[in-house]
């Protein structure tokens, strides 16, 4: 814990409260997290391959994978209320052949592009965190964006909001 005072003036001095770092979670290890989000509804690709599959709880994970051309996109339910939040954070791994460029994931706000990852370099069967952007109002969506000819396996692990404190 942190405390401090801040002089004010002549008078004397009064107590300063930091920022309270806070994280509201819109999805955890398979919870959609329902009072917030309204559940998570999925938009397969454009031209999904047979192979095509998606769960919005496939071993703890948002999941959408095989061959496809287009964008899937998990998107929650409800709007989000994010003007007490600094940050949209997703933790995320990938796994598939997708050539570099091919293979992206997009972290949305509103229908808006706010953060793009090249998942084929940056993913590969590890976790890692699309980080932050400035915020606004509206449905969240994570697009999973692959081109043709290549296979694709994305697991969103955990989707949150958080204030980054001071």
């Amino acid at each position: 814990v942190t405390m401090w005072l801040e002089k004010k003036g002549t008078g004397g001095a009064k107590p300063v409260v930091p920022k309270q770092y806070k994280r509201l979670y819109l999805y955890k290890d398979g919870d959609q997290c329902e009072d917030v989000t309204g559940g998570w509804a999925f938009t397969k690709p454009t031209s999904p391959a047979s192979s095509y599959t998606s769960s919005l709880n496939k071993d703890g994970c948002m999941y959408c994978g095989g061959q496809n051309s287009g964008n899937g996109i998990f998107s929650t339910v409800n709007q989000i209320n994010m003007s007490d939040y600094d940050r949209l954070i997703v933790e995320f791994y990938y796994s598939g052949n997708a050539g570099d460029g091919n293979a992206r994931i997009f972290v949305m706000s509103g229908g808006t592009e706010m953060i793009k990852v090249n998942i084929s370099t940056v993913a590969k069967n590890k976790v890692c965190f699309a980080g932050t952007s400035e915020l606004a109002g509206g449905k969240v969506q994570l697009k999973v964006n692959t081109g043709g000819y290549s296979t694709t396996h994305m697991y969103i692990k955990r989707v949150w909001l958080e204030t980054v404190g001071e």
